[in-house]
């Protein structure tokens, strides 16, 4: 199955796809299990050269590890340093980073409100309006004009929006059990 990201510009779902976790913990792939979706050894993204387990009787597993204990919006500075870094790479204008730090900060609000997952045929859809253009120009007006970030404040503040985003997405995805 495929998950819709059409309700970001092609920059964000570069960005939202570059991920490194770091995780130092055995993952497992989830085969025969009814709780992966449940539990962070599966929900989590490898990293680099990743362990796995190998658990021949999933329903008695006692590696679970209860994904709720991991997916709040916590904000992990080793993640944020990483992302920002990509950003900094990137060689974005001032203005780029005000527009996709304020587009990235309206998705996440209408994110917070929304809920509904909609699966038709291969495909997953979170249901959010998407804000308008206008909507984006405006926060990014009054946030360049009241708010004087640096680059490097925009670099983390960016990072740290797409983290929440990512969390948000995992959040939605386990409440309604979607299973991918």
């Amino acid at each position: 199955m495929k998950i819709d990201l059409s309700y970001v510009s092609d920059l964000q779902k570069n960005i939202i796809y570059y991920n490194l976790t770091g995780y130092d913990i055995s993952l497992c792939s989830g085969k025969n299990c009814n709780k992966k979706f449940l539990c962070f050894r599966y929900l989590a993204e490898p990293c680099g050269r990743q362990d796995y387990l190998i658990i021949n009787l999933p329903e008695n597993c006692s590696e679970f590890w209860d994904s709720k204990t991991q997916f709040t919006p916590v904000i992990n500075k080793k993640y944020i340093e990483t992302d920002a870094y990509f950003l900094s790479q990137l060689n974005l204008s001032y203005s780029e980073l005000i527009w996709l730090y304020s587009e990235m900060k309206l998705n996440i609000e209408q994110l917070k409100n929304s809920s509904l997952v909609k699966k038709e045929s291969n495909m997953i859809y979170i249901d959010f309006q998407k804000p308008t253009e206008s909507e984006i120009r405006n926060t990014a007006y009054f946030t360049s004009k009241f708010k004087k970030y640096s680059l490097f404040e925009l670099h983390w503040l960016l990072a740290e929006q797409q983290l929440l985003f990512k969390i948000l997405i995992k959040q939605i995805f386990i409440k309604n059990q979607v299973k991918i």
